[in-house]
């Protein structure tokens, strides 16, 4: 399933979805079936977000819905987990609302999420 902005839609074998950039999006497995996708994803020509951290930001997404830690109805993970991770991951991810006011909100439920075990990255995927 492929959620942009408000609209879902199935991506069925063969099918291609496109994604702008800032557009706000979601992509998850419906089905009990594993499944394969091929992405290509291009990077601004500024570099300004890491081809690594958008691997571990994917690697965390994976993790956490594997492990049935994200809400199966909007497919997010809970406050504190989405405050680490959008602290950590802040040049990759564009949340909606102002920058200033995400980060101001943001920061300190970051730290005390860190306090409380919640992490940036998925232990199985750690080097």
């Amino acid at each position: 399933m492929l959620k942009l902005g408000r609209q879902r839609r199935e991506v069925a074998a063969g099918d291609g979805a496109e994604v702008l950039p800032g557009k706000t999006h979601a992509l998850w497995n419906a089905s009990e079936e594993p499944v394969e996708i091929l992405a290509e994803i291009i990077f601004p020509p500024t570099g300004l977000v890491p081809q690594a951290d958008l691997l571990k930001l994917l690697e965390l997404d994976a993790g956490l819905s594997r492990d049935g830690k994200l809400n199966p109805r909007t497919r997010q993970p809970r406050l504190l987990q989405m405050a680490v991770t959008a602290d950590y991951f802040r040049e990759a991810i564009a949340l909606p609302g102002p920058l200033w006011l995400q980060r101001a909100l943001l920061r300190p439920l970051a730290i005390l999420g860190g306090r409380r075990g919640y992490r940036s990255t998925y232990p199985e995927y750690e080097s």
